[in-house]
């Protein structure tokens, strides 16, 4: 394990063009070992494996992307180009980390004070051995929800439509949290739920308002 400087750290994104807070990589695996009787050794392993992504960044420094489903065995628009050059702790040798990665879920928060945040979770497409044909990652119907109010800054991130007829959205209800105690604080709030169309671009510096939004943004392979 290397300790890596984050003030020494690169990162670069085709969607996203500064304030990055942070960024996660993580390396999962799926072995899938054939068993065979007489032997603990596996008569074949089949290894699929993918690398998932999260990053987090303050709003205002990224781009709003129009989601559009597939309609066929094209990979999906909702990706992002990733790059990080990671500062060592100590003079070892660093991989540079440079992935296209498919965006599954996004969300933005911000209080009345401070400003918002943007977060983001992705997933390469899936690593096969030895598999020669292609693989196509195919975007699903995306939905999520956002705060509606007065007092609810000017853009939360995400830009919503009903799914019937496209003009209305799919609801709506209260969304409120409140407990004893010394302060006895809660907050109150309407929560509207529709058909995602876009995501990014959410507000950075907006003194007095606040906001909180979802999205989730399916994605299947396609082997072929």
């Amino acid at each position: 394990m290397t300790a890596i400087i984050g003030a020494g750290t690169q990162v670069s994104s085709s969607l996203i063009s500064a304030g990055f807070i942070s960024v996660n990589f993580s390396f999962q695996p799926e072995i899938n070992r054939l068993w065979q009787l007489g032997s603990f050794d596996a008569y074949e392993i089949e290894n699929i494996s993918q690398i998932n992504i999260s990053l987090t960044n303050y709003g205002g420094g990224s781009t709003s992307l129009a989601l559009t489903p597939s309609t066929g065995c094209v990979d999906s628009n909702a990706q992002m180009q990733i790059t990080v050059i990671p500062a060592a702790c100590v003079s070892e040798a660093i991989s540079v980390v440079d992935e296209t990665a498919f965006i599954t879920g996004y969300s933005y928060s911000k209080d009345y004070k401070g400003w918002g945040q943007e977060s983001w979770t992705l997933q390469t497409k899936p690593i096969l051995i030895d598999y020669t044909g292609d693989i196509y990652m195919i975007q699903g119907l995306s939905t999520g929800d956002m705060l509606s109010g007065t007092d609810i800054t000017s853009n939360q991130g995400i830009s919503l439509t009903g799914s019937v007829g496209g003009t209305s959205d799919d609801g709506s209800g209260v969304d409120m949290s409140v407990s004893a105690g010394e302060l006895s604080i809660g907050e109150y709030g309407i929560k509207v739920f529709g058909k995602v169309i876009a995501v990014g671009g959410g507000t950075g510096k907006d003194d007095g308002k606040r906001g909180s939004s979802n999205a989730s943004i399916p994605h299947q392979p396609i082997y072929l």
